[in-house]
Formats: C-alpha cells, structure tokens, sequence
C-alpha cells in the first residue's frame, strides 16, 4: 500500500493525525495473520458445524488485527464515486461498483491510482441500461445486465470485449472454474423451452449450455432474500438465507460449513410467512435468524452478518476461533465502519466516510475521540450517498 497510506498499531496509535488529503477516498485495510481454515467435509460425510449465538457485547477490531492501513484513492472528476454497491479486489485493483447512481465499474490500482471506468449506459452494442451483477471471470470483469438479460465482458482495462444475450432473470453471478453461475430468485423458462426452478444455474460457455446446480425450496420466495454468492478467486461460495448452511459450488452444490445458530435458528413456519402490512412489525418481534445481510469466505476467514429479528449481529471466525458482537468497533482508530465488503487471504476490507476522517484531524481528548466514534458509527447506518464527496473504503 506503500507510500500512502499509513499504519497504526494496536495499542500504539497515540499520534491519531492522517496524512494530508483534500476530500480523497481511503480505503482502510484490516490486516491479519491467520492460519488456514480449509472448510473441508468431517469424517463419515458430515459436514463441519459452528457454534453462533447472539451476544450482547462488541466486536472489536482488537480481537483480529493489530494492524490499519489507509490507502486513499485518487479523486478526479471522471472518478468521484455517488454510492458503493459491492468492492472487488482483483489482481491488484480495487473495483468499485455503483449499480444505482452512475451505474459505473470504477477501477483504482493498489496505491488508490484511479486507472479506469466503464460507464457504456445505452442499448447498443458494448451498452448497458442495469448493472444488476458484476463478477470476475477467467481474468475479465463479468456485467450483468438484468433488464436486457444479457452478459457483457470486459477487459481489467475497461476496454469491452463482447456481450451474449442470455435470457435469464437473475438476482447474482458468480464464477466457478470455466462456469458462469446465476443466483435466480424466481422461475426461468427461455427460447428453446428450457425451464429452470428458483436456485443456482449454470451456464458452460464453451457448449453453450444452462443446467441447474441448486434448487431453493417453495418456502425461498416467501422469506426476505439477501445476496448469498461470494467469489474469492476462482472459487465460488453461497450462503443462502434459507440454509444455514455454507456451500462451495461448482458443477454441483457441496456442503462445507453448518452453521448451528441452536434456538436462534429459523424456524420453518417462519418460511411460511406471507408478507404483508405488518410484516416488518412481525420480524421486530422475532427471537430468531431473520436474515443474512452479508458474507464473505476465504481461505482464512469466515466473516458473517446477520439479523435476529430486527438486531444486527457480526460472526467473524478464524481456523482457531469464533468472534462474535452486536456491533462492529473499531478500537484502534476512532473511525467507524461497515460491514466488510470483501475478504481474501490476507486482509479485510470495509467502508467510511471521508469528511469524518477529515474530523479526526483535529481531535487530540480521548473523551471526544471516543464521542465522535458513536457519532460516527451512526452516521455510517444510515448514509446512502456521499454529499458530494468521495467515501472511504475500509
């Protein structure tokens, strides 16, 4: 991350003063060192289990590093972000999608160079009018366009390569090996009469075939649904909100990791229920796993988000340890942050927002610093877009 950025120890970090920037983007990387945690089956087929439970307490940012680095990304005017939808780190880029405001794939090099956008709105050929999806595949980067039901590839570069009409709905896309898998929450049926369950499809490009992976159960439509795919590399991870259970998808679903919520698990009456008026009023109430709002899988990190009725809770896990909160605390710099939006082997990625970073400037009395963290965490809740700034990527 280099000249940059800065590192601020565990229980070091008295000097709290950023380097220098005029309303530039961060992106504040949480390192760690963890052993590998190959998810891989337990004898006689059964699948690993984890123990998760609602807890009362924090998780801090203590528990599992001792180390931030903040890059910031470059700002221009062709590369002033509106909204982060989801972070890709590829091959040493930072890819930031914004799927709703300017529907553009923007691309920063490690250092926080802005390198590149792909911004093609339009019908034509290399054109798209949605972004409802954006993978890594074979080396490209994969836009889904969910109104015109079709694929369109593009070079690291932003140079486009070619499109395929595919005439599936989906909701998500992955990569998994020479496949190109579609997250469907709704009935496909295509051209050639091909019909197609709620679930995982797969799509061969080289014979230019769909098959179903994965099927979801009738109850999947009736239950708030999340986004589930998570690509690290070439492999390809669901968690899908009405399984508790982890899969590695390829040609097939495998089971790889259970996670045993005990009486906070879902009930199946509860994938019974119909929305209606007072549905949200009805989850508020619920002592049990309403949804999962995020996931991320590497080899060495499991991080998982999810909601008991209305109340969000953190699961990060380890190959030695689970570490659970109610809450997401940064206690090594008074910066608040999202949930992580991306996770390899090496390091954890989250959002914040610049102009709070510009207020830690001048903050030098602990009570204040420890003030302005609540203050910010709140902030870090409810902000949809960035007031005309850039936002920091942690």
């Amino acid at each position: 991350m280099g000249q940059l950025g800065f590192q601020a120890r565990k229980k070091a970090a008295s000097d709290l003063s950023v380097i220098k920037l005029m309303r530039l983007v961060f992106i504040l990387v949480l390192m760690y060192g963890l052993d590998s945690c190959t998810g891989s089956k337990v004898k006689n087929n059964l699948v690993a289990s984890i123990k998760v439970r609602p807890t009362e307490k924090p998780l801090l940012t203590s528990e599992f590093t001792d180390l931030i680095e903040i890059v910031p990304l470059e700002e221009k005017e062709e590369s002033l972000l509106a909204r982060v939808n989801k972070l890709l780190v590829y091959n040493g880029c930072f890819i930031i999608i914004d799927k709703v405001l300017s529907k553009a794939i923007y691309i920063f090099n490690r250092d926080g160079h802005y390198l590149t956008k792909i911004n093609c709105l339009g019908k034509g050929p290399g054109e798209y009018t949605s972004i409802a999806d954006v993978a890594i595949h074979k080396g490209m980067i994969l836009l889904y366009d969910g109104s015109m039901r079709r694929l369109l590839r593009f070079s690291l570069s932003g140079n486009f390569i070619d499109e395929k009409n595919i005439g599936l709905l989906a909701n998500e896309i992955g990569s998994s090996g020479n496949l190109i898998v579609f997250n469907c929450w709704q009935y496909n049926e295509l051209e050639n009469g091909s019909r197609f369950q709620p679930g995982l499809i797969g799509y061969n490009e080289t014979t230019g075939r769909f098959f179903q992976i994965m099927e979801y159960c009738k109850n999947y439509l009736k239950v708030p649904v999340t986004n589930g795919l998570y690509n690290k590399g070439d492999s390809l991870f669901l968690c899908s909100p009405v399984s508790d259970t982890i899969y590695y998808i390829s040609k097939v679903s495998t089971p790889i990791l259970h996670i045993d919520f005990g009486q906070y698990s879902t009930p199946v009456d509860y994938r019974d229920l119909k929305p209606g008026k007072t549905f949200a009023e009805d989850i508020q109430n619920m002592n049990h796993v309403t949804g999962k709002a995020s996931f991320c899988y590497s080899n060495n990190f499991l991080s998982l988000v999810y909601t008991v009725g209305l109340n969000k809770y953190y699961c990060l896990k380890t190959s030695d340890r689970i570490i659970e909160g109610y809450s997401l605390v940064n206690d090594i710099l008074p910066v608040g942050l999202t949930d992580p939006m991306f996770v390899d082997d090496e390091y954890l990625y989250f959002l914040t927002i610049n102009s709070e970073i510009n207020k830690l400037r001048q903050l030098k009395d602990p009570k204040t610093i420890q003030e302005f963290q609540k203050l910010l965490s709140n902030d870090i809740k409810e902000f949809k877009s960035f007031r005309n700034e850039n936002p920091y990527i942690v």
